[in-house]
């Protein structure tokens, strides 16, 4: 009935269903185990039905036993809401001008002791007479100052900045602060005591009536001057003011110290002087239009250039260098017999005016081998204690008496007022040139030494004694 052909087909077919069927039956049979207690393992089911196989699982451990129900802790709910911040503390407004009046308390920050406000960093500044004084926080910064009649301001330390003006009618108590006035230009009124100020840029005016003192005793070592002058930055003591300097070494001019009508003292100028302040640093300036300059000891000038237009620079002790230039127009300089050293030590152009040289056995006009002079008119007068060459028999030192010259010098007048001799110990090229008078006082000696001198010796009866 069958074709050969379907025949084999079908017969191939079925082998391969059983084959399959066979290979599912073998992978779907568990082994046998033998039961616990010896007890017959029930017989594995057979199947004769040919079903999918799946892939074989490695063996899992079994699942743990449950463990016993824990017990729940309820916690209290996290208070979520956000933690409460103070308020602001609101700052009382500050005013560009601020007058305290100091009647609730001495506290600076306490707005009801001011009138206007708190001053804010730079303001106007104006003290009244109150209960209480004020007391100006360290490194203040401040506008104009005004203290006025009974009224107190005070400053323990630090840098008190002032752009402004300053008057005082009343009192200031300076501890030991430093006072700077740092402005452009700025005037000071009134009379002030400080313990340091210094005056930094632009034009700084003592007006008529203001006097500035200082209040420190001691020798001003180095870095402690009590009024310091920067580069840049001119002092000007105009007429019926004074600048007074305490102590020794107390003062600094790196820029210009102008004094027209006023009264600039002090007791020591220090040239560079070991341990010491110097008063006068490299470019600072000297300008003395009227008024006067005094120093009460010595003086040292290195360093500074000195124009003198009327007036006088006293100095009541040595003068142990000139400057770097001293021009002299007008007025007067001088030394003093206390210490009669009077040392030219740099350019000296004398177009009029006095320059007085007193002298003492041991010291007198000494004019350095660097220096110059020259004079188109003024006067050089020799003052002091009268001297004859034959007095000393060391007078060939350069620290005796007498005048000694380093070098040529031509002068226009020449006065001698005092007895007085040219040293033997200076230099065999030197001379005087006296192009205008030379005047010998009656009674009065000048001894060349055999020197060259230039001049013309008048005959009269009022003139003294010229030995060439």
């Amino acid at each position: 009935m069958f074709k050969p052909g379907f025949k084999h087909a079908a017969a191939l077919l079925f082998l391969g269903l059983w084959t399959l069927g066979t290979v599912a039956l073998t992978l779907h049979l568990a082994p046998q185990q033998p039961a616990r207690g010896n007890t017959p393992a029930p017989p594995a089911e057979d199947s004769m039905l040919a079903v999918p196989s799946k892939p074989r699982l490695a063996n899992l451990p079994s699942e743990p036993a449950p463990l016993p129900e824990a017990q729940v802790i309820t916690a209290e709910p996290l208070n979520t809401r956000p933690a409460q911040t103070p308020p602001p503390k609101v700052q009382p407004p500050k005013s560009p001008k601020a007058a305290w009046l100091g009647t609730v308390s001495a506290q600076y920050d306490d707005p009801a002791n001011w009138e206007g406000g708190l001053p804010a960093e730079g303001a106007d500044l104006v003290v009244r007479a109150g209960a209480q004084r004020l007391q100006l926080p360290a490194e203040s910064q401040l506008g104009s100052v005004v203290i006025e009649a009974g009224a107190r301001l005070s400053a323990e330390a630090g840098t008190i900045r002032v752009l402004g003006n300053w008057e005082n009618l009343g009192t200031f108590e300076p501890g030991q602060a430093t006072v700077e006035f740092s402005g452009s230009n700025q005037t000071v009124y009134g009379k002030t005591a400080f313990y340091r100020t210094r005056f930094s840029g632009g034009v700084k005016r003592l007006a008529e009536g203001a006097a500035l003192s200082t209040t420190r005793r001691h020798n001003a070592k180095i870095g402690e001057a009590g009024v310091v002058v920067e580069a840049g930055t001119t002092l000007l003591i105009e007429r019926g003011a004074s600048c007074t300097i305490s102590n020794a070494y107390g003062f600094q001019v790196a820029g210009r110290l102008e004094i027209d009508g006023g009264t600039f003292t002090c007791e020591v100028c220090n040239g560079g002087h070991s341990g010491w302040e110097d008063s006068w640093l490299d470019g600072s300036e000297l300008v003395l239009r009227s008024g006067m300059f005094r120093a009460g000891g010595d003086a040292d000038f290195s360093g500074a250039s000195i124009t003198v237009y009327g007036g006088s620079l006293e100095v009541d002790d040595d003068i142990w260098h000139s400057g770097t230039r001293l021009e002299i127009a007008g007025g007067t300089v001088r030394n003093c017999t206390s210490g009669a050293m009077f040392r030219l030590s740099g350019v000296v152009v004398m177009s009029g005016g006095t320059l007085v040289a007193h002298q003492t056995g041991q010291q007198g006009l000494r004019v350095s081998q660097e220096a110059s002079f020259s004079a188109t008119g003024g006067t050089l007068e020799l003052s002091g204690s009268s001297l004859s060459s034959g007095s000393r028999e060391d007078n060939g030192s350069e620290n005796e008496g007498g005048i000694w010259l380093g070098t040529g010098i031509q002068v226009h007048d020449f006065k001698v007022s005092a007895s007085t001799y040219i040293n033997l110990n200076s230099a065999a090229s030197a001379s005087l040139t006296i192009s205008g008078t030379f005047a010998i006082a009656r009674n009065i000696c000048f001894d060349a030494q055999g020197f060259r001198v230039l001049a013309t010796v008048p005959n009269s009866p009022d003139q003294g004694e010229f030995l060439p």
